[in-house]
């Protein structure tokens, strides 16, 4: 249900118990159900680290229990996927699946879910066949111990279908998603969290396939679903989407001011320090600096900087808001603080796994600045090699209509 507070104080008193009762199993289970929760469900990644000797330990005093390691493996590299590391994070599933397939069988249900985290994982990484292959195989696994109709089994389908989004391939994510949510609300009820999930899928499919007014409509009803929930999370999510779509649809007002009543939902949901917080804010921002308001989006950004850096999130993650502070700062003519940011992005991508798009377009940034600042034949350089990048994408990548559109909009095809 997502209500990660409660389940950590709910574990943190579990696990009080369990040392009561001298129970070394249940103790270990819930140390690494903690590492999950503090890392991936409440986002403070450093804190879920500095908790892996006691977890280390606690495993080791219940014999190192294969289910329990492996379970424990996997939120150690969901922690590092979201510090950048996905080579070491790629390392570290494989292990784990290598020791469930030995020590469970290749069909057991952890097997499943490590093949679920691989395929996250080749997701990030833009190795489409991979994740494919891995996701075909994780569903095939799950239908043999769970059958067809079981939440699990949306779950994994519902991952597909958002894969295949990832690479714009509408038509084959739609089945999947509509199968998912008709599991979902049989088996768990219209009113489950799961279900806006899937409803949300849908909507950027119908975004993707260029049905932004079909979109609008499904996303209205989904507001309406988080307002009967009371839900301030499910509100902020519903109106962060619904506030993006309006806003590409030309009705910047309304989705200005959707995204507004987005960024005080997730303020009384967690504060002003989530990261829901922050992504909220820097959505708003971007629409603020698209109608030429940097005076309004630029405080905003930086306050999205300063949050995203106080949770020590990845590189991959601050690149968005860092290179659209820089865009600000080119077009207040501020070409010299335009180019130390995005160098400044750069740097940091060139060691992280930002998406290769945003490092394209980072780079026509610091030609632009470059430009600006009289620095012609670099700034010429830095073209070129921004359309070859932008170039070898769009022959490679799933978002060749988006990125070649991009490029005439900024006439990268001519001298």
């Amino acid at each position: 249900l997502s209500r990660f507070d409660e389940a950590r104080a709910t574990l943190e008193e579990a696990a009080r118990a369990a040392a009561d009762a001298h129970d070394d199993r249940r103790a270990a289970q819930i140390g690494e159900l903690l590492v999950y929760v503090v890392g991936s469900g409440q986002r403070h990644p450093q804190e879920a680290l500095a908790m892996q000797p006691l977890v280390d330990t606690l495993l080791r005093r219940a014999g190192d229990p294969t289910d329990l390691r492996v379970s424990y493996m996997a939120d150690v590299a969901g922690l590092m996927m979201d510090a950048g590391d996905l080579e070491g994070a790629r390392s570290r599933l494989e292990e784990a699946l290598a020791i469930a397939e030995r020590d469970l069988g290749p069909e057991s249900g952890k097997v499943a879910d490590l093949l679920g985290n691989l395929c996250s994982l080749a997701t990030l990484q833009g190795r489409w066949k991979e994740a494919s292959d891995l996701q075909q195989r994780n569903l095939a696994i799950a239908e043999a111990i769970y059958g067809h109709d079981h939440p699990h089994i949306a779950s994994v389908l519902h991952d597909g279908a958002q894969i295949l989004v990832r690479q714009s391939r509408y038509a084959d994510a739609a089945p999947l998603a509509e199968r998912a949510l008709d599991i979902r609300v049989r088996m768990l009820g219209d009113d489950h969290p799961s279900v806006d999930a899937t409803l949300q899928t849908l909507a950027n499919i119908a975004v993707g396939r260029g049905d932004r007014e079909i979109a609008r409509a499904q996303l209205v009803s989904l507001l309406a679903r988080a307002e009967r929930s009371g839900d301030a999370s499910r509100l902020g999510h519903a109106l962060e989407s619904l506030g993006q779509v309006e806003y590409d649809l030309g009705r910047h007002e309304e989705g200005i001011a959707h995204l507004a009543a987005s960024i005080a939902a997730f303020a009384r949901a967690g504060g002003t320090e989530t990261l829901d917080y922050a992504m909220a804010e820097y959505n708003r921002a971007d629409g603020l600096a698209g109608r030429h308001r940097c005076d309004l989006a630029r405080p905003l950004f930086e306050h999205v900087l300063a949050v995203l850096d106080r949770a020590g999130v990845a590189a991959s993650m601050r690149a968005y808001p860092l290179r659209s502070l820089a865009a600000c700062m080119l077009s207040e003519g501020r070409g010299r603080e335009a180019e130390v940011a995005t160098r400044t992005l750069l740097e940091a991508c060139a060691a992280a796994a930002c998406d290769p798009l945003i490092v394209a377009v980072a780079r026509f940034t610091l030609g632009q600045a470059q430009w600006l600042l009289g620095q012609r034949a670099a700034a010429t350089a830095t073209m070129r090699a921004t359309r070859a990048e932008l170039s070898v994408l769009a022959e490679a990548g799933p978002q060749r209509a988006q990125l070649e559109a991009w490029m005439r909009a900024h006439r990268l095809g001519t001298r």
